[in-house]
């Protein structure tokens, strides 16, 4: 009887043990799993946080390009960076400063503030030497170079767009007085044995600031233009063929230079 008793409290001491340890794994597993759901809670929390709608190129855009909305496409995507980083609808008719592969986010340090003076028009130039691998939307400096080894700047920084390196033209925007300055370059090119205006390319001209012009207008040159406006005709359309010559020239020899 004694026996059956005390093997009985072994069994109860057995049982007791094992809740007890029941217990103990309960307690340690739930605040584990409070654990596992405060980090859950946490990392969704972060990943609300890092969502952005964001304005994306919908193929590739090159620099120099006015951004519109047929562009662009809004794309989400996670990112600890704050949205005053990116790119918003504000800056629709902003430049752009790099090349932009397709479906990359457009960050604002991609882009700028484009803005046309009221004074600038359009202006087609088919006077100058281009280089062999011009390229549109290239920044160039027009410079003119005379036989006695003088070397001016006439236009800085210009970008060149509608580039026909078939005919040697191009177009840019200048304001009345470079139009005037150009002018005068061209008649000084004309009427000068020797004297030839040539383009020089800025590495990066999207960042590159502006050269500062030197060429000065001559009196003689504008009293030529006054007398004979058709002059600047004349002068442009032998300076054009002299241009295109000179182009092809460079071509050639940049085509055996790449063999």
């Amino acid at each position: 009887m004694r026996r059956k008793a005390k093997n009985l409290i072994f069994v109860i001491c057995i049982l007791a043990l094992g809740f007890l340890l029941a217990l103990v794994i309960l307690y340690f597993g739930k605040e584990k799993l409070d654990e596992y759901k405060i980090s859950l809670i946490e990392l969704k929390q972060e990943i609300s946080n890092n969502r952005r709608y964001v304005y994306v190129a919908a193929a590739d855009i090159q620099k120099g390009s006015i951004l519109d909305e047929s562009m662009l496409n809004i794309k989400e995507i996670y990112t600890e960076l704050g949205e005053t980083s990116f790119f918003d609808k504000s800056m629709f008719g902003y430049e752009a400063l790099i090349d932009i592969p397709a479906d990359e986010p457009v960050m604002v340090n991609m882009v700028r503030e484009y803005g046309i003076s009221t004074e600038e028009k359009e202006y087609e130039i088919a006077t100058i030497e281009l280089m062999a691998d011009q390229k549109e939307l290239d920044y160039i400096d027009i410079r003119i170079r005379f036989p006695d080894g003088s070397d001016y700047l006439v236009l800085p920084h210009k970008k060149i767009y509608g580039l026909n390196m078939e005919t040697s033209t191009f177009f840019t925007r200048c304001t009345e007085s470079e139009i005037l300055t150009m002018t005068s370059a061209i008649i000084d090119t004309y009427i000068i044995e020797g004297a030839k205006m040539y383009a020089v390319r800025y590495v990066n001209g999207m960042l590159q600031e502006a050269a500062i012009p030197n060429y000065p207008v001559r009196k003689e040159t504008l009293a030529i233009i006054n007398s004979d406006p058709n002059v600047i005709y004349k002068a442009a359309e032998t300076l054009n063929l002299s241009a295109r010559k000179a182009l092809e020239e460079k071509i050639a020899v940049y085509e055996e230079e790449k063999e």
